[in-house]
């Protein structure tokens, strides 16, 4: 019995472990290029890119994530592209799409490496 619920739980920390392994801290974007990271972000309803590449609002907190409900909306949001880069796209019913020009934001929450 104890080998079953033992077998359970660690298969359930697999299936949440992609989500809750990203850890978030701040940093500046300019000219699409993010600086060092800084400390552990906190955000509420933040996109976080999930491994399906969709995109959910999430709660931040000391650099974890948590809290993650449906799918995000947001207009010219900074997006890492598969280069490291960050650029405006739109993001609509969890899809990043229509990207163009490279971010500048200060203090924005990104993944730490």
């Amino acid at each position: 019995m104890m080998r079953i619920f033992t077998t359970s739980a660690l298969m359930l920390i697999a299936a949440i472990q992609p989500v809750l392994a990203a850890n978030y801290c701040r940093a500046d974007i300019f000219m699409g290029r993010a600086s060092f990271c800084e400390g552990e972000a906190e955000v509420k309803n933040f996109p976080v890119r999930q491994d399906s590449g969709e995109y959910h609002d999430c709660d931040i907190f000391m650099g974890n994530v948590s809290n993650c409900r449906g799918s995000s909306n947001r207009k010219l949001w900074p997006v890492r592209q598969p280069d490291g880069t960050y650029e405006n796209c739109n993001i609509f019913m969890g899809k990043a799409r229509f990207c163009q020009g490279e971010s500048d934001v200060k203090a924005f929450p990104i993944e730490r490496n």
